[in-house]
């Protein structure tokens, strides 16, 4: 460590302590228990995110901290919001004020000990989780707010480790900036609450659909997909079973492609995995049919995407990002389909922000819909690539669902906050290495594979 980190480090110590200090004097300890957390998370961090990319030449473990920091900085925003323009009237609220009660019985012995271990499945799941973190850390909302951002933030980790390890000629620095840096990412999922969770969970299951896609068939790829799911269907099953779907969908491809047909050995192995995924498929979407079901007055009989519409209606209706309605499209039959996905997965657009609140997903959109006309060749080579990378078909299937599924969506806040948990795949053709006419100009994918299985091997902790 030269002179002048030394420094730095010290004079970053001496601040700390003066402002914690003067916040425990003065602030209440709903923000200031948060000081005591935020150390310890950063230093683990940066311990882990030097493991990850201990190999990485390209920047990415500066790119990795520097979204760190950004994530504490949309924290800081998400709950300022919450408390100062909302006045608290959030979900973020409720889980606080139940978890609350719940750790401090835990803490006093007035419950069993084993209450610590979240427990139940959606909005209990995450008191209970609340409840876990605040036995731990203490109950500070401002705390609860970095922990559950924290979580969010290793979900954009995983993504990106997806990507690098799927797309071997992925533009990895360009992509790191996008997953870290995009205002949507690092706000949505800062709080307390579903979003965080969801996230973090659909990126370890990401990881080992990436792994598996590429022809990683080990158990723990396997595993990673199966703990990921069910994470995320706890509390969410219709997420857990559009990955589950998609993922079909792709071994499904995958058996057709250069990439996961070289052998029979391999054909029989992507066959009997996608089998499995089938029978894994069934099984959510039994789950997730009878949690429709349950939440729609037992209405069997209605269909699956109207079902999935009142679902969603129904679970975000006490949101607090109400009054930015819109008037939704109109699908007639499966020729509005297209329409209606990439309208969905845009909004809103600049000409229809009416409020400041909604002017900072517009100039987002906006901006990536500019970049796009300049990255055409990259946006353009997803046509290319998707015979041969089977995770593109993923991203491709689960980006079409959900925005086939959210077109009935009237409520813009409601509509970014869900949509920032499938982001960082809408944002991988921005990555992707540009196309151009001739073939002997293009990226060598095949060979990049044997790049990407030592340049970009598994070497975080999440490796086998």
């Amino acid at each position: 460590m030269n002179k002048n980190v030394e420094r730095l480090v010290i004079v970053l110590g001496v601040l700390y302590v003066l402002v914690l200090g003067w916040a425990m004097v003065y602030v209440s300890y709903d923000v200031w228990g948060a000081f005591l957390l935020l150390p310890p998370i950063a230093l683990i961090s940066v311990a882990i995110l030097r493991r990850i990319f201990s190999d990485d030449s390209s920047g990415l473990f500066k790119i990795a901290t520097v979204g760190l920091g950004a994530k504490f900085v949309g924290t800081v925003s998400r709950y300022w919001l919450t408390y100062s323009s909302y006045g608290g009237a959030s979900d973020a609220e409720g889980y606080h004020l139940a978890a609350k009660v719940l750790s401090a019985e835990i803490r006093n012995g007035a419950v069993s000990p084993t209450a610590i271990i979240p427990r139940g499945t959606n909005t209990e799941f995450i008191r209970s989780l609340t409840a876990t973190i605040y036995t731990i850390v203490g109950s500070s909302k401002f705390a609860g707010f970095i922990v559950f951002a924290w979580m969010a933030y290793w979900g954009s980790v995983l993504f990106l480790r997806a990507a690098m390890v799927a797309i071997p000629a992925l533009a990895a620095k360009r992509y790191a900036y996008l997953v870290f840096l995009t205002p949507s990412l690092l706000y949505w999922p800062s709080s307390i609450g579903k979003e965080a969770w969801i996230f973090l969970n659909l990126g370890i299951a990401t990881y080992g659909v990436a792994r598996v896609l590429s022809g990683r068939w080990g158990l723990s790829s396997v595993l990673l997909i199966a703990g990921g799911l069910a994470g995320a269907g706890v509390v969410r099953p219709h997420f857990a079973a559009i990955w589950m779907g998609a993922l079909v969908v792709a071994l499904f491809v995958g058996l057709f492609t250069r990439r996961t047909s070289r052998g029979g050995r391999n054909k029989l192995i992507t066959l009997g995995l996608l089998v499995v995924a089938m029978v894994g498929l069934y099984t959510v979407g039994g789950a997730t049919l009878r949690y429709l079901n349950e939440a729609n007055s037992g209405d069997a009989t209605a269909a699956v995407t109207t079902q999935v519409t009142k679902l969603f209606a129904t679970t975000n209706h006490r949101t607090s990002e109400g009054g930015s309605s819109f008037q939704t499209l109109t699908i007639n039959g499966p020729q509005d389909w297209p329409y209606a996905i990439v309208r969905t997965l845009t909004r809103p657009l600049l000409y229809e922000a009416r409020s400041v609140a909604e002017l900072i997903p517009a100039v987002e959109m906006t901006f990536l819909l500019a970049l796009a006309v300049f990255s055409w060749r990259r946006l353009f080579n997803v046509f290319h690539m998707a015979r041969r990378t089977p995770y593109l078909i993923f991203a491709f299937v689960v980006l079409c669902v959900f925005g086939l599924a959210f077109s009935s969506f009237g409520n813009l806040g409601i509509l970014t906050r869900q949509r920032s948990l499938i982001m960082p795949l809408f944002l991988l053709p921005w990555a992707l290495p540009p196309w151009y006419a001739k073939q002997a100009e293009r990226p060598d994918i095949d060979a990049g594979m044997a790049h990407d299985r030592s340049a970009t091997s598994d070497t975080s902790l999440m490796a086998p």
